[in-house]
């Protein structure tokens, strides 16, 4: 009877140290309440059974969008251009921690500016469901961009346009596109004119 007591106790030990590394993601439903979690490759098995919350940060200099290649083929992204900042909030992690893990990452300290919420949508596919929570950076010069890997660079609205519907970017990013060039690029697009 000893030996099964102290066989469960190191049994439970041990289990509780491997899901302690585990990566969790927060279940969310429809009005963004947190109501479970799962582990991501468990998750990532589900395809889009599950809803989790999602923060996207689009860096711009004056009218121009940073996009980067995607480095991870089951990812938001793909491998298709998109923004740096896409990241899958963890269990307990608030967007607010995650925007400054982000900004560290890839933004240099001299930038002033703070992200700022513009959009929360809806972004479903055959291999995920999330509520993505979109962020506008406006840095004032490009070199506030740090960790740029090979093939990253600041597009214009020409450029993207020309390559949208070609398989360039992520679907995720070029369904973003369409309400920033109806809103953020317009009007950037206005104040030049009047200036």
């Amino acid at each position: 009877m000893m030996l099964y007591f102290v066989y469960e106790c190191i049994r439970i030990i041990l289990l509780n140290k491997m899901l302690s590394k585990e990566t969790w993601l927060p279940i969310i439903n429809e009005s963004l309440s947190v109501i479970g979690r799962v582990e991501k490759h468990e998750s990532f098995r589900h395809g889009n059974r599950y809803l989790h919350p999602h923060l996207r940060v689009i860096i711009m200099c004056g009218n121009r969008i940073y996009l980067q290649p995607g480095q991870i083929k089951g990812s938001l992204s793909g491998l298709h251009l998109d923004t740096p900042v896409s990241e899958d909030l963890r269990y307990g992690e608030t967007p607010d921690k995650v925007l400054k893990i982000a900004m560290e990452k890839y933004i240099s300290v001299e930038n002033r500016n703070s992200p700022r919420r513009i959009l929360t949508s809806k972004f479903k596919t055959d291999i995920m469901n999330r509520v993505i929570m979109l962020y506008v950076l406006n840095v004032s010069d490009e070199s506030y961009v740090i960790n740029k890997p090979r093939g990253g660079k600041f597009w214009t609205s020409d450029q993207i346009d020309a390559e949208l519907g070609k398989g360039v970017f992520s679907t995720c990013f070029e369904q973003e596109y369409e309400f920033l060039k109806n809103t953020i690029l317009l009007a950037w697009e206005y104040t030049e004119k009047e200036k």
